[in-house]
């Protein structure tokens, strides 16, 4: 079981790290590249009951409480990588590819004794495209956009279901400041880990956020991030994945000259996790 909740982790992180787009689309007949790399922690910590006590309260009736506990003490490790070519096919479509890795380390700790579940690693290759339905003017500009998975495989657990994710952008700004809102949904199709039929639950983000722009090569932004992730089924058991998160995200963007930048970003959850992640964004537009 831990082996695929480790599994479910992964294609979690490696979805929503990589499909809300950010509203800008490469100029038509040019194409642009983009590498991202991250790293992200996150720590839990639970007290369990070991032995009960029976305490009767009454003729017939009895209290069951814990009478002893142990301490279980759990941490991710996560480093993803990414890269995808975008091309500017018209003004307002954006034909784009994407190959994806994610690695895991899951270790258990209980008092003075730790243990490590096999480094785990998540492959993954998407095509899609990003639509301009509206350029920003008197009301706010969207772009759309839509992906399939082609392959999604985790080391040693054989192929994993096919994905497909629509969401988009709003966007407006009121000049030094940029309004963004972003959403999307993530629909999984049955696949198998290890043999068994592998149903994972549907996904969404909704992620508002706001930009200031203090010259031509400086932009920072901040928001915060909602994401639900729907139980999945394993053999026709349900695996307690479900779950919501709440983070809050920070950001600072470089122009660097000549069709490139760089972009770092930092989010830190809110809901209740200790989990705090770091990525570096590059692109170059050819």
């Amino acid at each position: 079981m831990e082996r695929v909740l480790q599994l479910v982790i992964l294609i979690f992180i490696a979805f929503f790290n990589a499909s809300v787009v950010a509203g800008a689309i490469a100029p038509q007949g040019r194409t642009s590249l983009d590498i991202s790399v991250g790293y992200a922690s996150s720590e839990r910590q639970a007290n369990l009951a070991t032995e009960s006590l029976l305490v009767p309260t009454g003729p017939d009736t009895f209290l069951l409480l814990p009478a002893s506990y142990i301490e279980l003490h759990s941490s991710l490790e996560t480093q993803s990588a990414s890269l995808s070519l975008r091309h500017g096919l018209t003004d307002r479509i954006e034909p784009f590819g994407r190959i994806s890795s994610v690695h895991t380390q899951l270790r258990a700790h209980h008092l003075n004794d730790g243990q490590s579940l096999p480094r785990q690693q998540y492959s993954s290759v998407w095509l899609g495209v990003n639509y301009r339905f509206k350029a920003e003017g008197k009301t706010p500009g969207f772009v759309g956009f839509y992906e399939q998975s082609l392959m999604q495989k985790a080391t040693g657990s054989g192929s994993l279901s096919a994905s497909r994710a629509l969401g988009g952008t709003l966007f407006a700004s009121l000049d030094p400041v940029v309004f963004n809102l972003s959403a999307a949904y993530r629909l999984n199709r049955a696949g198998s880990i290890e043999g068994l039929r592998y149903q994972p639950g549907s996904s969404v983000v909704i992620s508002p956020s706001v930009g200031v722009v203090f010259n031509d090569r400086i932009t920072t932004s901040a928001g915060v991030q909602w994401t639900r992730l729907a139980s999945a089924r394993l053999a026709g058991e349900r695996v307690p994945s479900r779950r919501s998160n709440v983070d809050a995200l920070m950001s600072v963007g470089f122009a660097l000259g000549l069709g490139r930048s760089l972009n770092l970003a930092f989010g830190l959850n809110a809901s209740g996790q200790d989990r705090a992640d770091l990525r570096i964004d590059w692109m170059h537009l050819f």
